[in-house]
């Protein structure tokens, strides 16, 4: 049985996972803490996420997922009656060559130079600039 069939919170160690894949469960894939628990840092992050992606493109490549559709738009949808603002991929690049450019003008030493942007407010001004 899908853990998500199942009624009220399930704990994590109940879960089988194979490859970012909720065993038992179609199209439901974990990356990160959820996949993990809460260990690592970014750079454990990215691998694990990319684990999970595998999984998802080679599903999809195997015609295991549904024809794509309006998920997409569903989701942005119900972020935006819940007040979030979405980052897109332009948004992330138009942040990260700000973030560059400021890395380059304080003389960072980091690859790429990088000066983080932590507010969000200003994060997402900048992503809306472009």
């Amino acid at each position: 049985m899908c853990i998500r069939d199942r009624p009220g919170m399930q704990p994590r160690s109940e879960w089988v996972l194979e490859a970012g894949r909720l065993a038992g469960c179609d199209r439901v894939y974990t990356a990160g803490w959820l996949k993990r628990g809460p260990s690592g840092i970014i750079g454990t992050n990215i691998p694990c996420a990319k684990q999970t992606c595998d999984s998802l493109l080679q599903d999809e490549a195997a015609g295991l997922l549904p024809p794509g559709g309006e998920g997409d738009e569903v989701v942005k949808q119900l972020l935006a009656e819940k007040g979030h603002q979405l980052v897109s991929w332009e948004d992330w690049l138009a942040i990260e060559r700000h973030e560059t450019a400021q890395g380059i003008a304080h003389a960072k030493v980091s690859e790429p130079p990088r000066e983080k942007v932590v507010d969000v407010n200003e994060m997402l001004a900048i992503a809306r600039s472009h």
